[in-house]
């Protein structure tokens, strides 16, 4: 369902792995699977950046924050969150496609992303850029088969204010 790459160590993802393969979350080197893996049907994950041993999950509202080490992933702990989809970790927070900011550690929600006329939901493409203080949304407006402007909404990471929007016609 998802793969990340372990910061500083190009040659080991993690892999969210669909239920009917054996399901979970195992890291891999090169080829090589650790031994020890986490179950469940995690739908997305991502490394904490600054610490490569910790990696997080998301699925179905319960954040999951796990261990990496020489044998694996083992689960540290669990936390249900509003937050939900995709998740992203940028300078110490973890970001959903759903807009919910979340302290990585404990659940928490430090902020949500939102603003007049537009929907985010937990399919919402995004990106995030700490460097500049910035969160983007990529949002729809019609049906996607049918002509329609597509909106990158952007955001400041700390008070959670749209700043401004490119649309993107058709």
């Amino acid at each position: 369902r998802d793969l990340a790459v372990q910061p500083g160590n190009t040659n080991t993802l993690a892999i969210s792995r669909p239920t009917f393969a054996s399901g979970g979350i195992a890291i891999y080197d090169a080829l090589t699977q650790r031994p020890s893996t986490v179950g469940g049907s995690d739908v997305s994950i991502t490394f904490n950046t600054a610490d490569p041993s910790r990696l997080y999950s998301m699925s179905s509202g319960t954040l999951r924050r796990m261990i990496v080490n020489a044998s694996g992933v083992t689960l540290a702990s669990t936390a249900n969150v509003s937050a939900n989809g995709d998740i992203r970790f940028d300078n110490g927070r973890l970001y959903s496609s759903n807009g919910q900011v979340l302290d990585p550690e404990t659940g928490t929600t430090f902020g949500t992303f939102i603003g007049p006329g537009f929907t985010i939901n937990q399919f919402t493409p995004f990106t995030t850029d700490s460097t500049v203080s910035r969160a983007f949304y990529l949002t729809f407006s019609g049906a996607p088969e049918t002509p329609h402007t597509t909106t990158v909404r952007v955001f400041d990471q700390q008070t959670f204010v749209p700043v401004g929007t490119i649309d993107i016609p058709n």
